[in-house]
């Protein structure tokens, strides 16, 4: 899912989806980079493995171009169909200066929360053990 904010504050959002996930993932990269260039600020968000400490997850990451800054964020999750059920874990930030970290972790929860839908599913299964 590509972000970029719109001249009236507030974001739009384009899902792309196909039988090819790597190509859509490419291209959507591509278009952030266009989008950051055009509007100062970009976001993409998709599914995809991370390996944390030997750990090998589903997870959410969040790419974001503003101006020359980048930053990458890590949501972790267990699968639905594991034998534990579905659960969310703690964010991980990457590429991220460390002074910044704070002020993005709360912008990004802020998300969460003002999300109906992702503040209701993030409350019910987060695990935080990880």
């Amino acid at each position: 899912m590509r972000v970029q904010p719109g001249t009236d504050g507030k974001a739009s959002m384009t899902r792309l989806v196909s039988d090819d996930s790597r190509k859509d993932i490419a291209v959507a990269k591509v278009r952030l980079s266009q989008d950051a260039a055009r509007h100062g600020t970009s976001i993409l968000l998709y599914d995809t493995f991370v390996t944390l400490d030997n750990w090998r997850t589903d997870a959410i990451l969040i790419e974001a171009l503003a101006g020359t800054s980048q930053l990458v964020i890590g949501v972790p999750y267990r699968n639905a169909k594991s034998d534990e059920g579905f659960a969310v874990y703690r964010p991980k930030f990457d590429e991220c200066p460390p002074e910044a970290v704070q002020e993005i972790g709360r912008h990004f929860f802020d998300g969460v929360e003002g999300h109906e839908n992702g503040n209701a599913v993030w409350t019910k299964f987060i695990d935080q053990s990880r």
